[in-house]
Protein backbone atom coordinates (compact mmCIF):
# COMPACT_ATOMS: atom_id res chain seq x y z
CA UNK A 1 0.00 0.00 0.00
CA UNK A 2 1.53 3.00 -0.82
CA UNK A 3 1.93 5.86 1.78
CA UNK A 4 0.09 8.57 -0.38
CA UNK A 5 -2.57 6.56 -1.71
CA UNK A 6 -5.45 9.11 -1.00
CA UNK A 7 -6.46 11.97 -2.12
CA UNK A 8 -5.29 14.99 -0.98
CA UNK A 9 -2.25 13.32 0.36
CA UNK A 10 -2.03 12.57 4.24
CA UNK A 11 -1.56 9.42 6.51
CA UNK A 12 -1.17 10.38 10.33
CA UNK A 13 2.30 8.25 10.89
CA UNK A 14 4.66 10.62 11.56
CA UNK A 15 4.33 13.86 13.56
CA UNK A 16 7.13 17.04 13.44
CA UNK A 17 8.75 19.65 15.25
CA UNK A 18 10.63 21.54 12.26
CA UNK A 19 14.36 23.55 13.48
CA UNK A 20 13.49 25.93 11.30
CA UNK A 21 13.37 27.28 7.56
CA UNK A 22 17.26 26.91 6.89
CA UNK A 23 18.60 23.78 5.21
CA UNK A 24 19.66 25.18 2.28
CA UNK A 25 23.30 24.46 2.82
CA UNK A 26 25.38 22.22 4.87
CA UNK A 27 25.85 24.53 8.06
CA UNK A 28 27.22 23.67 11.48
CA UNK A 29 24.36 23.56 14.15
CA UNK A 30 24.85 25.07 17.53
CA UNK A 31 21.78 23.12 18.67
CA UNK A 32 23.47 19.52 17.75
CA UNK A 33 20.67 17.23 18.89
CA UNK A 34 17.86 14.70 17.57
CA UNK A 35 15.07 13.65 19.37
CA UNK A 36 12.08 11.45 18.59
CA UNK A 37 9.00 9.23 20.22
CA UNK A 38 7.78 5.85 18.74
CA UNK A 39 5.69 3.12 19.44
CA UNK A 40 7.77 0.58 17.13
CA UNK A 41 8.74 -2.74 17.93
CA UNK A 42 12.42 -1.80 17.25
CA UNK A 43 14.15 1.24 16.45
CA UNK A 44 18.13 2.34 15.54
CA UNK A 45 19.91 5.65 15.03
CA UNK A 46 23.10 6.54 13.03
CA UNK A 47 25.14 9.64 13.76
CA UNK A 48 26.58 10.96 10.78
CA UNK A 49 28.82 7.49 9.18
CA UNK A 50 29.06 6.09 12.51
CA UNK A 51 28.23 2.75 13.23
CA UNK A 52 24.61 1.88 13.83
CA UNK A 53 22.76 1.77 17.45
CA UNK A 54 20.08 0.05 18.72
CA UNK A 55 17.95 2.13 20.49
CA UNK A 56 15.12 0.35 21.82
CA UNK A 57 14.04 -3.51 20.66
CA UNK A 58 11.11 -6.31 21.06
CA UNK A 59 8.42 -3.85 21.65
CA UNK A 60 5.70 -5.99 21.98
CA UNK A 61 3.01 -3.89 23.43
CA UNK A 62 3.55 -0.63 21.14
CA UNK A 63 4.77 1.42 23.79
CA UNK A 64 5.79 4.79 23.63
CA UNK A 65 9.89 5.06 23.98
CA UNK A 66 11.43 8.65 23.55
CA UNK A 67 15.09 8.75 22.51
CA UNK A 68 17.65 11.72 22.78
CA UNK A 69 21.05 12.05 20.61
CA UNK A 70 23.65 14.71 20.43
CA UNK A 71 24.77 14.62 17.32
CA UNK A 72 29.21 14.63 17.09
CA UNK A 73 29.15 15.59 12.95
CA UNK A 74 29.14 18.93 12.08
CA UNK A 75 26.48 18.46 9.22
CA UNK A 76 24.02 17.58 11.78
CA UNK A 77 23.56 14.77 9.47
CA UNK A 78 21.59 11.59 11.29
CA UNK A 79 19.56 8.40 10.23
CA UNK A 80 16.98 6.48 12.20
CA UNK A 81 15.33 3.29 11.80
CA UNK A 82 11.67 2.14 12.54
CA UNK A 83 10.12 -1.26 12.46
CA UNK A 84 6.38 -1.81 12.06
CA UNK A 85 5.93 -5.76 11.89
CA UNK A 86 2.46 -6.46 10.34
CA UNK A 87 -0.36 -7.15 13.12
CA UNK A 88 -3.32 -7.84 11.36
CA UNK A 89 -4.27 -9.64 8.40
CA UNK A 90 -3.75 -7.67 5.17
CA UNK A 91 -1.41 -5.48 6.10
CA UNK A 92 2.60 -5.81 5.21
CA UNK A 93 5.75 -5.88 7.93
CA UNK A 94 7.23 -2.18 7.18
CA UNK A 95 10.73 -1.06 8.05
CA UNK A 96 10.93 3.03 7.64
CA UNK A 97 14.44 4.43 7.06
CA UNK A 98 15.09 8.45 7.45
CA UNK A 99 18.50 9.85 6.36
CA UNK A 100 18.05 13.66 7.10
CA UNK A 101 20.24 16.56 8.90
CA UNK A 102 18.67 17.81 12.32
CA UNK A 103 18.71 21.75 10.47
CA UNK A 104 15.83 20.06 8.83
CA UNK A 105 14.51 17.99 11.15
CA UNK A 106 15.05 17.99 14.81
CA UNK A 107 12.47 16.44 16.88
CA UNK A 108 10.06 13.62 15.40
CA UNK A 109 7.35 11.03 16.57
CA UNK A 110 6.88 8.01 14.73
CA UNK A 111 3.69 5.76 15.57
CA UNK A 112 3.27 2.46 13.61
CA UNK A 113 -0.16 1.75 12.94
CA UNK A 114 -1.62 -0.78 14.78
CA UNK A 115 -4.65 -3.23 14.91
CA UNK A 116 -8.21 -1.33 14.10
CA UNK A 117 -9.26 -3.12 17.44
CA UNK A 118 -6.23 -1.62 19.28
CA UNK A 119 -7.01 2.25 17.74
CA UNK A 120 -8.73 4.75 18.91
CA UNK A 121 -11.85 4.67 16.47
CA UNK A 122 -14.88 6.74 16.86
CA UNK A 123 -18.50 7.29 15.24
CA UNK A 124 -19.68 10.34 14.65
CA UNK A 125 -23.25 11.27 13.34
CA UNK A 126 -25.79 13.47 13.64
CA UNK A 127 -28.16 15.53 11.76
CA UNK A 128 -27.77 18.47 9.42
CA UNK A 129 -29.89 21.49 10.27
CA UNK A 130 -30.38 23.36 7.08
CA UNK A 131 -30.38 27.11 6.92
CA UNK A 132 -33.99 29.15 7.92
CA UNK A 133 -33.14 32.02 7.48
CA UNK A 134 -30.95 34.87 6.16
CA UNK A 135 -30.99 33.11 2.78
CA UNK A 136 -29.75 35.43 -0.26
CA UNK A 137 -32.55 36.79 -2.44
CA UNK A 138 -33.61 34.36 -5.11
CA UNK A 139 -31.93 30.97 -3.20
CA UNK A 140 -33.46 27.61 -3.86
CA UNK A 141 -35.90 26.26 -0.90
CA UNK A 142 -34.85 24.19 1.73
CA UNK A 143 -35.57 20.86 0.91
CA UNK A 144 -32.64 21.82 -2.64
CA UNK A 145 -30.36 21.96 -0.22
CA UNK A 146 -27.13 19.89 0.16
CA UNK A 147 -24.43 19.79 2.61
CA UNK A 148 -20.78 18.99 2.65
CA UNK A 149 -19.14 17.29 6.04
CA UNK A 150 -15.31 16.96 6.48
CA UNK A 151 -14.39 15.13 10.02
CA UNK A 152 -10.72 14.54 9.03
CA UNK A 153 -8.10 14.77 6.77
CA UNK A 154 -9.70 12.26 4.59
CA UNK A 155 -13.04 11.44 5.95
CA UNK A 156 -16.11 13.03 4.17
CA UNK A 157 -19.29 13.25 2.44
CA UNK A 158 -22.41 14.82 1.11
CA UNK A 159 -25.12 14.86 3.70
CA UNK A 160 -28.98 15.81 3.14
CA UNK A 161 -30.35 15.50 6.26
CA UNK A 162 -27.93 13.85 8.80
CA UNK A 163 -24.59 12.20 8.06
CA UNK A 164 -22.33 9.21 9.86
CA UNK A 165 -18.57 8.35 9.58
CA UNK A 166 -15.77 6.70 11.65
CA UNK A 167 -12.20 8.48 12.43
CA UNK A 168 -9.51 7.62 14.05
CA UNK A 169 -8.18 10.41 16.86
CA UNK A 170 -10.44 12.25 19.58
CA UNK A 171 -9.84 15.86 18.63
CA UNK A 172 -11.10 17.07 14.90
CA UNK A 173 -12.52 20.83 13.70
CA UNK A 174 -15.93 19.58 12.35
CA UNK A 175 -15.92 21.48 8.95
CA UNK A 176 -18.83 21.65 6.35
CA UNK A 177 -20.97 24.08 3.81
CA UNK A 178 -24.79 24.05 2.59
CA UNK A 179 -25.75 25.01 -0.64
CA UNK A 180 -27.72 24.25 -3.82
CA UNK A 181 -26.86 21.51 -6.03
CA UNK A 182 -25.56 22.61 -9.37
CA UNK A 183 -26.34 20.82 -12.76
CA UNK A 184 -23.31 19.72 -12.61
CA UNK A 185 -23.51 17.77 -9.31
CA UNK A 186 -21.48 20.22 -7.39
CA UNK A 187 -22.46 22.15 -4.56
CA UNK A 188 -22.28 25.88 -4.38
CA UNK A 189 -21.75 27.12 -0.70
CA UNK A 190 -23.79 29.92 0.76
CA UNK A 191 -22.81 29.46 4.55
CA UNK A 192 -20.06 27.68 5.95
CA UNK A 193 -20.05 25.57 9.21
CA UNK A 194 -17.01 25.00 11.84
CA UNK A 195 -17.07 23.09 15.63
CA UNK A 196 -14.58 21.61 17.20
CA UNK A 197 -15.72 18.51 19.53
CA UNK A 198 -14.11 16.27 21.27
CA UNK A 199 -15.27 12.72 20.96
CA UNK A 200 -15.18 11.50 24.38
CA UNK A 201 -16.63 8.02 23.76
CA UNK A 202 -17.11 5.29 20.91
CA UNK A 203 -20.36 6.66 19.61
CA UNK A 204 -20.83 10.57 19.11
CA UNK A 205 -23.56 12.49 18.13
CA UNK A 206 -22.81 16.54 16.78
CA UNK A 207 -25.67 18.22 14.92
CA UNK A 208 -24.55 20.40 12.56
CA UNK A 209 -26.71 23.44 12.25
CA UNK A 210 -26.22 26.21 9.33
CA UNK A 211 -28.32 28.61 11.61
CA UNK A 212 -26.97 31.35 13.08
CA UNK A 213 -27.63 31.38 16.17
CA UNK A 214 -24.90 30.33 18.69
CA UNK A 215 -24.91 26.36 20.18
CA UNK A 216 -25.44 26.06 23.56
CA UNK A 217 -23.01 22.80 24.10
CA UNK A 218 -20.01 23.29 21.46
CA UNK A 219 -19.06 26.37 20.10
CA UNK A 220 -19.47 27.42 16.40
CA UNK A 221 -19.40 29.48 13.57
CA UNK A 222 -21.19 30.17 10.81
CA UNK A 223 -20.41 32.28 8.14
CA UNK A 224 -22.44 33.62 4.94
CA UNK A 225 -20.38 32.69 1.75
CA UNK A 226 -22.60 35.39 -0.30
CA UNK A 227 -19.80 38.07 -1.97
CA UNK A 228 -16.78 35.90 -1.83
CA UNK A 229 -14.92 37.21 -5.34
CA UNK A 230 -14.01 33.58 -6.91
CA UNK A 231 -10.21 33.27 -8.35
CA UNK A 232 -8.97 30.94 -11.75
CA UNK A 233 -7.02 28.16 -11.61
CA UNK A 234 -4.71 27.50 -14.93
CA UNK A 235 -2.88 24.42 -15.18
CA UNK A 236 -0.13 24.20 -18.01
CA UNK A 237 2.07 21.73 -19.38
CA UNK A 238 -0.16 18.89 -19.39
CA UNK A 239 1.12 16.57 -22.29
CA UNK A 240 -2.54 15.77 -23.64
CA UNK A 241 -2.02 11.74 -22.60
CA UNK A 242 -2.60 12.94 -19.08
CA UNK A 243 -5.47 12.64 -16.83
CA UNK A 244 -6.12 15.84 -14.82
CA UNK A 245 -7.34 15.84 -11.43
CA UNK A 246 -7.45 18.55 -8.67
CA UNK A 247 -8.83 19.38 -5.27
CA UNK A 248 -9.17 22.98 -3.75
CA UNK A 249 -10.28 23.32 -0.36
CA UNK A 250 -9.79 24.07 3.48
CA UNK A 251 -7.43 22.75 5.53
CA UNK A 252 -7.56 23.62 9.59
CA UNK A 253 -5.69 23.83 12.29
CA UNK A 254 -6.46 20.31 13.14
CA UNK A 255 -5.68 18.54 10.30
CA UNK A 256 -9.50 18.30 8.82
CA UNK A 257 -9.55 19.24 4.90
CA UNK A 258 -12.55 20.54 3.58
CA UNK A 259 -12.98 19.98 -0.30
CA UNK A 260 -14.76 23.04 -2.01
CA UNK A 261 -14.00 22.16 -5.70
CA UNK A 262 -13.20 18.73 -7.51
CA UNK A 263 -11.93 18.98 -11.25
CA UNK A 264 -10.26 17.76 -14.38
CA UNK A 265 -10.39 20.51 -16.41
CA UNK A 266 -7.16 23.05 -17.34
CA UNK A 267 -9.01 25.87 -15.93
CA UNK A 268 -11.76 26.44 -13.28
CA UNK A 269 -12.49 28.94 -10.62
CA UNK A 270 -12.58 28.48 -7.18
CA UNK A 271 -14.04 30.40 -4.02
CA UNK A 272 -12.17 30.83 -0.67
CA UNK A 273 -13.88 30.55 2.82
CA UNK A 274 -15.45 33.90 4.17
CA UNK A 275 -12.15 35.65 6.66
CA UNK A 276 -14.36 34.53 9.70
CA UNK A 277 -13.97 30.91 9.04
CA UNK A 278 -10.53 31.26 10.01
CA UNK A 279 -9.93 30.77 13.64
CA UNK A 280 -6.78 32.35 16.26
CA UNK A 281 -4.30 30.35 18.50
CA UNK A 282 -4.48 31.00 22.83
CA UNK A 283 -2.10 33.95 21.75
CA UNK A 284 -4.19 35.81 19.58
CA UNK A 285 -1.78 34.78 16.96
CA UNK A 286 -3.64 33.39 13.49
CA UNK A 287 -3.90 29.19 13.68
CA UNK A 288 -2.11 27.33 11.21
CA UNK A 289 -4.64 26.73 8.75
CA UNK A 290 -6.18 28.14 5.14
CA UNK A 291 -6.26 27.12 1.70
CA UNK A 292 -5.27 24.12 -0.17
CA UNK A 293 -4.70 23.45 -3.76
CA UNK A 294 -3.58 19.94 -4.97
CA UNK A 295 -2.99 19.17 -8.67
CA UNK A 296 -1.88 15.96 -9.75
CA UNK A 297 -1.53 14.62 -14.14
CA UNK A 298 -1.07 10.72 -14.57
CA UNK A 299 0.37 9.68 -17.62
CA UNK A 300 -2.05 6.92 -19.18
CA UNK A 301 0.44 4.96 -20.66
CA UNK A 302 3.79 5.48 -18.30
CA UNK A 303 1.67 5.55 -15.20
CA UNK A 304 4.08 8.47 -14.28
CA UNK A 305 3.02 11.39 -12.14
CA UNK A 306 3.07 15.06 -11.49
CA UNK A 307 1.97 16.83 -8.61
CA UNK A 308 1.88 20.34 -7.20
CA UNK A 309 0.35 21.71 -3.81
CA UNK A 310 0.10 25.05 -3.24
CA UNK A 311 -1.03 27.42 0.17
CA UNK A 312 -2.51 30.18 0.38
CA UNK A 313 -4.97 32.34 2.86
CA UNK A 314 -7.01 33.90 0.17
CA UNK A 315 -7.35 32.22 -3.29
CA UNK A 316 -6.23 34.81 -6.30
CA UNK A 317 -5.97 33.95 -10.33
CA UNK A 318 -3.25 31.08 -9.89
CA UNK A 319 -1.37 29.54 -13.02
CA UNK A 320 0.03 25.69 -11.82
CA UNK A 321 3.10 24.72 -14.12
CA UNK A 322 3.28 21.00 -13.95
CA UNK A 323 7.11 19.52 -12.88
CA UNK A 324 9.03 18.30 -15.54
CA UNK A 325 9.67 14.70 -14.96
CA UNK A 326 13.24 13.65 -13.91
CA UNK A 327 15.80 13.20 -16.91
CA UNK A 328 17.63 10.26 -15.06
CA UNK A 329 17.06 7.10 -13.76
CA UNK A 330 16.42 5.69 -10.74
CA UNK A 331 19.69 2.95 -10.64
CA UNK A 332 19.26 0.16 -8.36
CA UNK A 333 22.56 -2.73 -8.16
CA UNK A 334 22.50 -5.64 -5.71
CA UNK A 335 24.83 -8.14 -3.94
CA UNK A 336 24.31 -11.24 -2.16
CA UNK A 337 25.42 -11.97 1.66
CA UNK A 338 25.20 -14.76 3.64
CA UNK A 339 23.89 -14.93 7.33
CA UNK A 340 23.24 -17.48 9.68
CA UNK A 341 19.54 -18.08 10.98
CA UNK A 342 21.06 -21.50 13.62
CA UNK A 343 24.26 -23.17 13.85
CA UNK A 344 22.69 -25.76 10.89
CA UNK A 345 21.17 -22.63 8.39
CA UNK A 346 22.06 -19.84 6.51
CA UNK A 347 20.36 -17.78 4.51
CA UNK A 348 21.00 -15.68 1.63
CA UNK A 349 19.69 -11.73 2.09
CA UNK A 350 21.12 -8.33 -0.60
CA UNK A 351 22.59 -5.53 -0.19
CA UNK A 352 21.22 -3.02 -2.00
CA UNK A 353 22.93 -0.06 -3.61
CA UNK A 354 20.21 3.27 -4.81
CA UNK A 355 21.37 5.54 -7.01
CA UNK A 356 19.06 8.63 -6.68
CA UNK A 357 18.35 11.10 -9.79
CA UNK A 358 19.89 14.91 -9.68
CA UNK A 359 16.50 16.73 -10.15
CA UNK A 360 15.91 20.63 -10.38
CA UNK A 361 12.91 22.39 -11.88
CA UNK A 362 12.45 25.89 -13.19
CA UNK A 363 9.18 26.75 -11.35
CA UNK A 364 9.77 24.60 -7.63
CA UNK A 365 14.25 24.40 -7.33
CA UNK A 366 15.82 20.90 -6.66
CA UNK A 367 15.04 17.91 -4.81
CA UNK A 368 14.03 19.01 -1.38
CA UNK A 369 13.37 15.04 -0.59
CA UNK A 370 13.50 11.80 -2.12
CA UNK A 371 11.25 9.18 -1.08
CA UNK A 372 11.15 5.27 -2.04
CA UNK A 373 9.38 2.41 -1.46
CA UNK A 374 10.38 -0.64 -2.15
CA UNK A 375 7.66 -3.74 -1.95
CA UNK A 376 8.44 -7.26 -2.22
CA UNK A 377 9.12 -10.61 -0.26
CA UNK A 378 10.92 -10.94 2.90
CA UNK A 379 14.18 -13.30 2.88
CA UNK A 380 13.32 -15.42 6.28
CA UNK A 381 9.50 -15.70 7.47
CA UNK A 382 10.79 -17.31 11.03
CA UNK A 383 8.23 -20.29 12.35
CA UNK A 384 6.66 -20.42 9.08
CA UNK A 385 8.09 -23.03 7.81
CA UNK A 386 6.49 -26.08 5.85
CA UNK A 387 8.12 -29.81 4.80
CA UNK A 388 8.68 -30.40 1.03
CA UNK A 389 8.09 -32.42 -0.40
CA UNK A 390 5.85 -33.46 2.70
CA UNK A 391 7.15 -37.13 2.04
CA UNK A 392 11.17 -36.03 2.31
CA UNK A 393 13.37 -38.70 4.84
CA UNK A 394 15.17 -36.72 6.14
CA UNK A 395 13.00 -33.96 6.19
CA UNK A 396 13.37 -30.60 4.51
CA UNK A 397 12.14 -27.47 5.41
CA UNK A 398 10.96 -24.56 3.14
CA UNK A 399 11.02 -21.03 4.48
CA UNK A 400 7.68 -19.36 3.61
CA UNK A 401 8.40 -16.29 2.10
CA UNK A 402 6.20 -12.82 3.85
CA UNK A 403 5.77 -9.64 2.09
CA UNK A 404 7.16 -6.45 3.57
CA UNK A 405 7.77 -2.95 2.69
CA UNK A 406 10.60 -0.08 3.08
CA UNK A 407 9.99 3.28 3.08
CA UNK A 408 13.15 4.97 2.47
CA UNK A 409 12.94 9.09 2.81
CA UNK A 410 16.26 11.15 1.78
CA UNK A 411 16.83 14.81 1.77
CA UNK A 412 18.49 17.20 0.04
CA UNK A 413 20.82 18.01 3.10
CA UNK A 414 21.49 14.46 3.76
CA UNK A 415 22.99 14.17 0.24
CA UNK A 416 24.93 17.29 0.31
CA UNK A 417 26.88 16.38 3.71
CA UNK A 418 27.05 12.33 2.37
CA UNK A 419 29.06 13.60 -1.35
CA UNK A 420 26.91 11.68 -3.56
CA UNK A 421 23.44 10.66 -4.83
CA UNK A 422 24.24 6.63 -3.92
CA UNK A 423 23.41 5.10 -1.01
CA UNK A 424 22.88 2.00 0.48
CA UNK A 425 20.09 -0.09 2.38
CA UNK A 426 21.91 -0.63 5.78
CA UNK A 427 22.38 -3.96 7.34
CA UNK A 428 21.08 -4.57 10.34
CA UNK A 429 21.88 -8.05 11.03
CA UNK A 430 23.71 -7.36 13.75
CA UNK A 431 21.15 -5.39 16.24
CA UNK A 432 19.35 -7.19 19.03
CA UNK A 433 15.65 -7.89 17.79
CA UNK A 434 15.85 -7.77 13.90
CA UNK A 435 14.64 -10.59 11.77
CA UNK A 436 15.95 -11.82 8.81
CA UNK A 437 11.97 -11.39 8.14
CA UNK A 438 12.49 -7.54 7.21
CA UNK A 439 15.50 -8.19 5.05
CA UNK A 440 14.43 -6.65 1.79
CA UNK A 441 15.03 -8.84 -1.43
CA UNK A 442 13.81 -7.40 -4.26
CA UNK A 443 13.46 -10.25 -7.30
CA UNK A 444 10.31 -11.01 -9.80
CA UNK A 445 7.63 -10.09 -7.34
CA UNK A 446 9.71 -6.80 -6.44
CA UNK A 447 8.27 -3.34 -6.81
CA UNK A 448 9.76 0.36 -6.68
CA UNK A 449 8.36 3.64 -6.64
CA UNK A 450 10.20 6.86 -6.17
CA UNK A 451 9.13 10.06 -5.04
CA UNK A 452 10.40 13.14 -5.83
CA UNK A 453 9.99 16.39 -3.89
CA UNK A 454 11.12 19.83 -5.56
CA UNK A 455 11.05 23.09 -3.31
CA UNK A 456 13.10 25.69 -1.72
CA UNK A 457 11.65 24.65 1.35
CA UNK A 458 13.61 21.68 3.39
CA UNK A 459 12.54 18.00 3.75
CA UNK A 460 11.17 18.25 7.38
CA UNK A 461 8.72 21.29 6.15
CA UNK A 462 7.37 18.38 3.29
CA UNK A 463 7.26 15.96 5.44
CA UNK A 464 4.70 17.89 8.22
CA UNK A 465 2.45 18.27 5.66
CA UNK A 466 2.84 14.88 3.55
CA UNK A 467 2.25 12.51 6.21
CA UNK A 468 0.64 14.70 9.17
CA UNK A 469 -1.68 16.99 7.01
CA UNK A 470 -0.37 20.09 8.19
CA UNK A 471 -1.02 23.08 6.65
CA UNK A 472 2.11 25.15 5.41
CA UNK A 473 1.98 28.98 4.93
CA UNK A 474 2.75 30.55 1.59
CA UNK A 475 4.60 27.76 -0.10
CA UNK A 476 4.33 25.18 -3.28
CA UNK A 477 6.22 22.08 -4.02
CA UNK A 478 6.29 20.30 -6.90
CA UNK A 479 5.88 15.86 -7.02
CA UNK A 480 7.32 13.86 -9.44
CA UNK A 481 6.71 10.27 -9.46
CA UNK A 482 8.45 7.27 -11.30
CA UNK A 483 6.97 3.51 -11.10
CA UNK A 484 8.97 0.57 -11.90
CA UNK A 485 6.60 -2.44 -12.07
CA UNK A 486 9.64 -5.21 -11.64
CA UNK A 487 12.81 -4.53 -9.62
CA UNK A 488 16.08 -5.19 -11.88
CA UNK A 489 17.86 -7.86 -9.96
CA UNK A 490 16.97 -11.63 -9.85
CA UNK A 491 15.11 -13.58 -8.16
CA UNK A 492 15.92 -14.95 -4.74
CA UNK A 493 16.36 -18.96 -4.85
Amino acid sequence: MRAFGRWPWGVLALVLVLAGCSGQKSVTNLNNTFNFRSNAYMAAFQDGNEPWELSFTLNEKNLINQRNYTLSNPDGQYAVMYVCPSQFKGRNHEVYLYMLTNAEMRVSSHFCRVAAADRQQFNVSGAVFKAWNNLPPGSDELAQQMAVVALSRDVNMRAYEGYAAAVFGSTHDILAYLGPLLPDNSVQPLFYYRSQPTFGSKVNEFTIDFNAKASQVIPKIVVSAVGMTPATVSIQGETGNEILSSVFGFGSAEETFLPIVTSNAKSFNVTGVPPGFFTTKDNGQPAKEGHELHVKAIDKTTKSERAVVAFFDQPTDLTVDLPSLPTGALGLAASDLVRKVTDNQEIKIRKFEIDLPAYSDSSYGTASLYQLDLRGRSSYSGPARIQWPADSNPPVYVIVPTELEWHVYVSRGWLKAHGSNKIQLPDFSSLTGWDFDWDYMGGSQGKVALDIYASEQPAGILLSHLQSGEYINGTKFGKVQRFAELVSVPSTP
